[in-house]
């Protein structure tokens, strides 16, 4: 599933690798109901995104975590935003 993360952030993030401390929003969309510790899934997508969007996940100064259900469009939607801090 890392492999699966990994290939489709190189193919979605179009810009450079982020040197700077970020704040980060990950909501997940289930295509049902079954109970799920979105902190795994969390943990999954943050290490997907080492080397490709940031240099490594410990410039993350903030994460927020939501959890929804879109039977019709299951997917992982994860918002970045910069930080005045340098890492």
């Amino acid at each position: 599933m890392k492999q699966s993360y990994i290939e489709q952030a190189q193919e979605q993030w179009t810009k450079e690798v982020i040197e700077c401390d970020v704040s980060v929003s990950v909501e997940f969309y289930f295509g049902d109901r079954r109970r799920r510790d979105i902190d795994n899934y969390n943990k999954l997508v943050l290490d997907s995104l080492n080397d490709i969007v940031w240099v490594d996940d410990v410039q993350i100064q903030e994460l927020g975590l939501k959890k929804f259900y879109d039977k019709e469009n299951p997917r992982t939607e994860v918002l970045i935003k910069k930080t005045a801090t340098k890492a």
